[in-house]
């Protein structure tokens, strides 16, 4: 299997559900702020202030990276929640929304097959 294509089938069997989604974003969170926790020398939780308003592109002002290795995870932290977590969140709200009301059960489907198979038999 190509590389996209066992990426792509990673996402999808990993983010199948909103919580799965969210617990991802948790997950990018505790990371961002660990780097900024070591990075920046901040104290953990204002680390985790950081990460989230830096994750939901807030930027109060109050606190903000000053070395390279901050100031990259930032780009990152927020390049990946706008690209990456907002999208896959609506994606997973929208496939709940959307319910196609016209699909086939698997047992419509086979009587319909048997049906074709009945016709292309009788000519």
């Amino acid at each position: 299997m190509p590389k996209k294509d066992q990426f792509t089938s990673f996402v999808v069997n990993y983010t199948d559900t909103l919580a799965e989604v969210f617990l991802l974003y948790l997950g990018i969170i505790c990371l961002a702020s660990v780097s900024f926790h070591f990075a920046e020398g901040l104290p953990i939780l204002q680390s985790f202030w950081l990460s989230f308003v830096t994750a939901t592109s807030t930027g109060y002002g109050d606190v903000a990276p000053k070395t390279l290795c901050g100031q990259i995870t930032a780009v990152a932290l927020m390049h990946v929640t706008i690209f990456v977590i907002i999208p896959l969140a609506v994606a997973r709200i929208l496939s709940v929304a959307i319910h196609d009301k016209n699909v086939f059960t698997h047992e419509e489907q086979e009587e319909l097959k048997a049906m074709l198979h009945k016709l292309a038999d009788d000519k």
